[in-house]
């Protein structure tokens, strides 16, 4: 394609007027090279020349002279060339063979002194084995095998470079001169207007001829005879010259020009000359792959620019209220491309340092991604780059964490973002942001050894705080304030928390690790320790497991229920010796729900009673019956007229048992020493009173002398034991009767999430998005 002024027919499709657009040339095809005289174009397709524009001196080479051609014709009787080259008004094809014809304007020879002009190519004498040619003002050059430059024509401004004076005769065929001698160890020539140009084996370049404009690079404006060094470049990977200006790439990518400049063809926005190679940066943001005029008589410029290709690096994963690296990368010719502007986009909540950047010296562009801090975890974010001639996106997966933590802190086992030591952290903090899913429940451990444990909705769980007991479950030696998966748990639907141990149940069987004393993991031993988890002997069939401090329940399908642990209290008929492995619990069926606190057991019946089992110290049979060291055989929770009836959930506290009851309201009885019970009062209570002021409840949790409840309004309650702040509430205030709590501002409590009976922290699952 070309575009421009048409007098001499130079746009090759019969046009009668100039035009500033680009149109194809027709008939043309296969095409692998191009070149310029004058005013004359050529065009190399499949070993012949075609040739259109001026004709003068016969320079179509179709025979003629004078009559311009304004479509492309043939030159005569070529059909194996591998290069053409140009000169002002002559043009040479370097065949197969390594001959060199020419044709044209006759006055500088074609090797052997003047002749006529030439309409039809002619053999260009004393050559062969040639590798490469340029022409240039009046003059033709040919680089040898032997490394080796041979040149003919004019030499009025030395472009022979034979070393001989100028002078308005031509010279016949001779050698490049250089410093000392022949000029050896060439490997590539090129021409400008009156200056020759050799690129060295070495990937230096000398240069030789006219120097008016400082086209040589050597400092100077004065003519060379033979070859000089054009100063300072090295590594030089192409090279290219025009009328009186030249330029170079090197191998680390840069772009060099120097010369005329009075048109503003060096492109470096000055119309400043350079005497010697002066860096350029064409196109900012884009690779110049080489410089494509090589044209002897132009005053324009033109360069090629490299393709780009765009490389995005995400963090995987990113975690949520943090900053984390996306790095871009531009390159061309696999080298970085600095100054190319990168754009950035992102999906969800996910905020970026900056929407766009420009790389730098190595093609880099980078910016932080930060994802909303209450993004739910594992969450999926859409990292998007883009370039002006590319673009790529990836996708990254929110490490988050959906819930909040308060209470005792022991040396940060809350394992939230405080990490530091708190007896009592009354303003809840947001956990670590490390999960990959979200949290679906927590459970604790005893507080003179805090572990807790969360479950997460992949069906995985997570531990963090003491390790003494083998609470952590990963076999750990030693405590940590972090997150880490319990391996080997999979499919986990409920967890559950004694005093020290915990338990994971998963497709009907039960998973236990940790303090073993009383034989409280239910594996058929008692005293060992389980620093992972191990099977519950015998149960395949469960629907939920409960633990009280150093007792476990599991409820079968039948609705039936078994216990494991501390036999002292006794599994429905008065005490017993301890229990390795599981045994029925005596006198159940068709139990619809269990709970276990202190040393006692509860189930809820099918016709929406309550019975309970165990340990009574403290009133948290509920049965009635007076505080008492020993055991109560199975029996029925009492209300204020008889047997507790219109029971919906059991919940059980350290030593309070609680129910919500089927109007939504919510009753308690048992230990009541921190205003637990949530009447108003410290007062024990033998059977079920009304908690005050509650009403609609829809969510019910107790952990060891506190309790929470979340009404169908989206409000949050908690009474009882506040010593370590485990209410949240900002304070350590115990509570007696609910009050509204806000745990984290701007954000909905969806559930409290802690049920363990020896516990005094908290923890709260927060909606995400």
């Amino acid at each position: 394609m070309d575009d421009g002024a048409y007098e001499y027919g130079q746009l090759g499709d019969g046009s009668s007027s100039s035009r500033s657009t680009w149109s194809k040339v027709p008939g043309l095809s296969g095409v692998t090279q191009i070149a310029s005289g004058a005013l004359t174009f050529y065009a190399l397709a499949g070993g012949k020349i075609w040739a259109w524009g001026d004709n003068w001196f016969g320079t179509v080479g179709d025979g003629t002279t004078r009559n311009q051609r304004n479509t492309p014709v043939q030159v005569s009787g070529i059909t194996t060339a591998t290069q053409v080259a140009a000169g002002a008004q002559q043009a040479y094809a370097l065949l197969s063979d390594g001959s060199v014809k020419g044709w044209g304007r006759g006055d500088a020879g074609f090797g052997a002194g003047a002749t006529a002009d030439q309409g039809a190519p002619i053999t260009v004498s004393g050559l062969s084995n040639v590798q490469q040619i340029a022409a240039g003002g009046g003059v033709g050059y040919a680089l040898m095998s032997n490394g080796t430059l041979r040149s003919w024509g004019a030499n009025y401004a030395g472009q022979a470079g034979q070393g001989q004076p100028t002078s308005n005769s031509p010279l016949p065929m001779g050698t490049v001169q250089g410093a000392s001698g022949s000029l050896t160890g060439v490997a590539q020539v090129v021409a400008g207007g009156t200056t020759g140009y050799a690129v060295m084996t070495d990937k230096s370049v000398t240069a030789w001829g006219g120097n008016d404009q400082a086209q040589i690079g050597d400092g100077s404006t004065t003519t060379r005879l033979s070859a000089v060094a054009v100063s300072g470049l090295s590594n030089v990977t192409t090279l290219s010259g025009t009328g009186s200006s030249a330029f170079a790439k090197t191998s680390d990518g840069k772009v060099w020009g120097w010369g005329d400049n009075t048109a503003g063809q060096l492109g470096d926005g000055t119309t400043t000359n350079r005497a010697t190679p002066t860096q350029l940066t064409p196109v900012s943001g884009q690779t110049v792959s080489t410089i494509i005029t090589a044209s002897v008589t132009t005053s324009a410029t033109y360069f090629l620019t490299a393709s780009s290709t765009l490389a995005l690096t995400v963090p995987v994963p990113a975690p949520a209220g943090s900053a984390s690296v996306v790095q871009a990368k531009v390159t061309a010719n696999s080298s970085g491309v600095a100054g190319a502007t990168v754009d950035f986009s992102t999906s969800g909540s996910a905020a970026l340092s900056a929407s766009s950047v420009s790389t730098d010296s190595s093609g880099n562009a980078s910016v932080t991604i930060t994802p909303g801090a209450w993004t739910n975890p594992g969450a999926s974010i859409l990292v998007s780059a883009s370039t002006s001639n590319s673009s790529m996106s990836q996708t990254t997966t929110v490490l988050g964490a959906n819930a909040v933590g308060c209470g005792l802190d022991p040396s940060g086992r809350l394992g939230t973002l405080a990490q530091s030591d708190s007896s009592a952290r009354s303003q809840p903090v947001q956990l670590l942001t490390q999960f990959p899913s979200p949290i679906v429940q927590v459970a604790a451990s005893k507080k003179t050894s805090q572990a807790s444990a969360v479950l997460l909705a992949d069906g995985t769980v997570w531990t963090t705080g003491a390790y003494e007991y083998g609470q952590l479950g990963d076999g750990s030696s030693s405590s940590r304030s972090t997150w880490s998966k319990v391996p080997g748990l999979s499919g986990v639907t409920q967890i559950a928390s004694g005093a020290l141990t915990f338990y994971a149940l998963a497709g009907g069987k039960i998973w236990a690790w940790g303090d073993n004393w009383f034989g409280t993991v239910g594996d058929g031993t008692t005293r060992n320790q389980r620093n992972t988890p191990v099977q519950v002997s015998g149960i395949t069939t469960a629907t939920q497991v409960a633990a009280g401090a150093q007792q476990a329940y599991a409820l079968l399908s039948d609705g039936s229920v078994k216990g494991w642990g501390r036999g002292d209290a006794g599994f429905g008929a008065g005490a017993t010796a301890d229990q390795g492995a599981p045994i029925t619990v005596s006198g159940l069926s068709n139990v619809q729900q269990i709970a276990a606190g202190g040393g006692v057991g509860y189930a809820l019946m099918s016709n929406g009673t309550l019975r309970s089992w165990g340990a009574n110290y403290a009133g948290q049979a509920g049965q009635g019956q007076p505080t008492s060291n020993s055991p109560l055989p199975m029996g029925t929770v009492q209300g204020a007229s008889g047997s507790l009836t219109g029971v919906a959930q059991v919940v059980a506290g350290g030593t309070t048992g609680y129910a919500v009851m089927t109007d939504k309201s919510v009753t308690a009885w048992g230990g009541n020493d921190q205003a637990q019970i949530g009447d108003g009062s410290t007062t024990t209570r033998l059977s079920a009173v009304a908690v005050s002021g509650l009403s609609n409840v829809t969510t019910l949790s107790g952990t060891g002398s506190s309790a929470f409840a979340k009404t169908s309004d989206g409000k949050v309650w908690g009474w009882g034991d506040n010593t370590a702040g485990q209410l949240g509430d900002g304070t350590t205030t115990n509570r007696a009767t609910p009050t509204q709590l806000t745990p984290v501002s701007g954000q909905t409590v969806s559930t409290i999430i802690t049920a363990s009976v020896t516990t005094s922290a908290t923890y709260f699952l927060v909606k995400t998005a």
